[in-house]
């Protein structure tokens, strides 16, 4: 695989490369945004199109401009004035940054693609997750598709590679929430654990996973302090629902967990 740096190429060629791939990364955040509002509710995220959530008119083109939109109308429906909540281009902008920081890593290169994937991918299940303690699974099987095949590319070891890590984490993963089970009768792991890990061993490969797992752990574990000086809880209580798509329970199942 040839590098192809972007220091190599004339500066209008470069500036051009790495303008558009910021652009490119507005607008996905743009898209991700509707994402992580309507999939966990079971909502189109084609239809209906882009509108102000309290007096429901559709937005003009030059509304649904990435960033510059809600700047320019200084985060405010421009009928009803409702506020709109600078979540919206924060995930833009979260969105185009991370593009551009993909860019510089992985350069011109196969790696592009799946870098640029990865974080289309895991930004809506982060936030998702913020919003309701879940992991959606659907986003997350997509997700672990694409990386398979973006593999393809790098050659027959790094796809081996990935789908090796893919089969360890979720085979790991599902091993450990039945166990939890069988010691404590609860779920002593969220359903999506094992569709996150598995998603990120599509990308990464099988020889990271021990590393993320114990950063993710780490993260885990600061966050579930936070919330409980903050809030008295570790997490929500979830709908049935909610569980069913991948939540961390709070309360004890009847039965041993068969999502699968």
């Amino acid at each position: 695989m040839r590098l192809l740096r972007l220091d190599e190429l004339p500066g209008p060629f470069a500036l051009t490369i790495t303008v558009t791939i910021g652009v490119f990364g507005l607008i996905i955040g743009s898209f991700l945004n509707v994402v992580i509002l309507r999939l966990p509710n079971d909502e189109s995220i084609a239809f209906p199109g882009s509108h102000c959530p309290k007096c429901g008119r559709t937005l003009r083109w030059f509304e649904n401009v990435p960033v510059l939109s809600w700047l320019l109308l200084r985060g405010k429906c421009r009928t009803c004035k409702s506020p709109i909540s600078p979540r919206y281009a924060v995930i833009e902008l979260l969105t185009g940054c991370l593009f551009l920081a993909a860019l510089q890593s992985t350069q011109l290169t196969e790696r592009l693609p799946l870098a640029l994937a990865f974080i289309a991918f895991v930004i809506p299940l982060v936030f998702i997750d913020i919003d309701h303690w879940i992991i959606e699974t659907r986003i997350a099987l997509a997700g672990i598709v694409t990386g398979l095949l973006l593999q393809i590319p790098l050659g027959v070891s790094a796809v081996v590679s990935a789908v090796i890590g893919v089969v360890v984490a979720y085979v790991a993963f599902r091993v450990l929430e039945l166990l939890g089970w069988l010691f404590t009768r609860r779920e002593a792991l969220g359903m999506g654990d094992k569709f996150l890990f598995a998603l990120i061993a599509a990308y990464v490969g099988w020889k990271p996973l021990l590393g993320v797992l114990l950063l993710a752990s780490m993260q885990g574990s600061v966050w579930g302090l936070l919330s409980i000086a903050l809030t008295g809880r570790a997490a929500p209580e979830l709908k049935p629902d909610a569980k069913a798509r991948g939540g961390s329970a709070q309360s004890e199942p009847a039965a041993p967990p068969i999502c699968w």
